[in-house]
């Protein structure tokens, strides 16, 4: 959302006669984004999920509050993937 409000705010600042390109690049991101959110979350598989949700973490689209009723062990593994991403950087 903050890349579409970055297009916006800069189209706002420069009201061009032709508005074809800024309305490009916002169908450009706004298509950019459906495909993300499709390539994460189409056909996910029970082996992708753990993966999905420390991604959310990471991304702080959720917090670990969202995890309270996850077992023990699978809120072991996603604070050692997200360790291991904020070691790395990923």
């Amino acid at each position: 959302m903050q890349a579409f409000s970055e297009i916006l705010d800069q189209w706002k600042t420069q009201q061009p006669e032709d508005n074809r390109d800024d309305y490009y690049k916002i169908f450009t991101a706004v298509k950019d984004f459906d495909k993300h959110i499709a390539r994460r979350y189409d056909g996910l598989r029970n082996s992708w999920f753990l993966g999905t949700v420390t991604a959310l973490l990471a991304e702080k689209i959720i917090t670990t509050s969202d995890l309270e009723d996850f077992s023990e062990e699978a809120k072991s593994k996603i604070a050692r993937a997200l360790k291991f991403r904020e070691q790395y950087e990923l």
